[in-house]
């Protein structure tokens, strides 16, 4: 993979979690009026639909047919719609519910530790020093940034612990699986496995809890953007990214999602900046540099002292 190649992977994944971090403000005034797994439901479907269109009209302005899908390909997808999809954005958005935006925040912050893991064990993925610092400075500044919060439910801590562990799995194991296939397609065929385990825990939900459901237009527009937005888009550049580059690199972006949401929130909520946020920011900016650029700093350090 050549040096622009990656640094568009690298934007494309800032572009990802920025949009991730906008989620939180969006669905924080949609909840008010539609329950969890309903909005879920709301946002996978119209995803599907809108990577649907888009891959419609792809294949027309192209005309090629769908790749041929392999079992292997088959797993993955399945894997990723139940999986990481259905199951793990679900366990969030309860875990969530019960614990509070900022415990949530600081706990959904462990995936590119886990992913790192997962991927040296399951890809042999090497597990440099640097970025084991790299990811622990970054999640120091996550720490300092949305602070420790307060347990309200040890069973919502689980339930976040739960799907974080599921989300890093997913990932790292499908990985191999839907290496070599365009992301769009793989996207849209996981999210149509997502719609249909969601629109079951939707009906359940509608069913066990009886919620009061209301819509507006700033809803409906809320949850457009969500599904189009948040969702559709963001899980394609997502899988793109997944192909190009590690999946540990990938998880070094993950504490750029609370910051993002820290930042839309002061802004359309009203939230003040404080000295910790800005002292985090510091710590997540520096840990990804280590993270990721270091081994090419060093080598060019190296050459420098080599060459003099």
């Amino acid at each position: 993979m050549n040096l622009c190649a990656q640094k568009r992977a690298y934007l494309l994944l800032l572009m990802v979690f920025v949009l991730w971090g906008s989620l939180y403000v969006a669905s924080q005034a949609v909840l008010k009026h539609v329950p969890v797994f309903t909005l879920a439901f709301l946002r996978f479907l119209i995803a599907w639909i809108f990577l649907s269109g888009m891959l419609l009209i792809r294949r027309k302005a192209s005309g090629k047919t769908m790749h041929k899908r392999t079992k292997e390909y088959k797993k993955s997808v399945l894997l990723i719609g139940l999986g990481g999809y259905a199951v793990a954005v679900g366990m969030q958005l309860l875990g969530t519910k019960l614990v509070g935006s900022s415990l949530a925040s600081l706990l959904h912050a462990l995936n590119p530790i886990t992913m790192t893991v997962m991927a040296a064990i399951l890809l042999k993925e090497p597990l440099a020093k640097n970025k084991i610092l790299g990811i622990l400075l970054a999640i120091f500044g996550v720490y300092l940034i949305v602070g420790s919060g307060q347990v309200k439910s040890a069973i919502g801590v689980v339930i976040l612990l739960c799907s974080v562990v599921i989300w890093s799995l997913v990932s790292v194991m499908t990985k191999k699986g839907i290496a070599g296939y365009d992301a769009l397609e793989i996207t849209r065929d996981a999210l149509g496995i997502a719609v249909v385990c969601n629109l079951l825990f939707c009906l359940l939900e509608i069913v066990l809890t009886r919620p009061d459901i209301s819509f507006t237009t700033d809803t409906a527009i809320e949850i457009l953007y969500i599904g189009v937005c948040c969702t559709g888009l963001t899980y394609i550049l997502w899988n793109q990214c997944l192909v190009d580059l590690p999946a540990s690199n990938c998880s070094a972006f993950y504490p750029i999602q609370p910051v993002a949401a820290a930042i839309l929130g002061s802004i359309f909520l009203k939230e003040q900046i404080t000295i910790s946020f800005i002292v985090g920011t510091f710590c997540i900016a520096v840990g990804i540099i280590v993270s990721l650029l270091w081994p090419v700093i060093a080598k060019k350090q190296m050459w420098r002292v080599h060459n003099m």
